[in-house]
């Protein structure tokens, strides 16, 4: 690099690149950061699609009853009532959500306040105590809907892990602590009768 004086100012001239040479190099550099910022946004669009699609939910009008074939492990956080509990699901590496999930099929007594008497109150201790011994440290999801229900919880079928009994949904229908789920929009008061 040589500097040199004109009038009162300095201009610098550049050896090993001539003006347009050094210009050219940074087009080029302009157009290589723009193909790596398209290929960067490309992936980052496939990814998304691959693995989050399945998972969150999209409006009713678009999937009425979609479900997804894919098995999910997860870890229960926090057990609701005797048929809605919350996980974490790793999607990818270090990327995790953390759905309510509602047991598709089934229906179980409502806690206090919502429970009609105080049968159905003792009937949903038992079955949301039983819920937390048999889900233990792990499940395996399948089954998943695309679309919510009304209280914003995500349906699906769940698998207990290492167990001789693997369908969690069947398993407390059998057991007694839930009764089969019937969507005829009236009031459910059997717990009480």
């Amino acid at each position: 690099m040589r500097i040199r004086r004109v009038g009162k100012s300095y201009t610098c001239d550049f050896m090993v690149f001539g003006y347009r040479s050094f210009r050219y190099f940074f087009v080029a550099l302009g157009s290589v950061i723009t193909l790596a910022i398209t290929f960067a946004t490309t992936f980052a669009i496939t990814f998304a699609t691959l693995f989050f699609a399945s998972v969150f939910t999209i409006p009713s009008s678009f999937a009425s009853e979609l479900s997804v074939p894919k098995l999910y492990e997860a870890v229960p956080i926090r057990i609701i009532d005797g048929d809605t509990f919350v996980v974490r699901i790793e999607l990818w590496q270090n990327i995790f959500i953390t759905p309510r999930i509602r047991l598709r099929g089934i229906d179980a007594p409502e806690l206090p306040p919502r429970s009609s008497c105080a049968r159905e109150a003792r009937a949903a201790k038992r079955a949301k105590e039983r819920l937390r011994i048999l889900v233990g440290t792990g499940v395996i999801l399948r089954n998943i809907s695309f679309t919510e229900d009304p209280y914003g919880r995500t349906l699906a079928e769940v698998i207990i892990k290492n167990s001789p009994h693997p369908s969690l949904n069947q398993q407390l229908l059998k057991e007694g602590f839930v009764r089969p789920y019937v969507e005829d929009g009236k009031e459910k008061s059997y717990w009480c009768s």
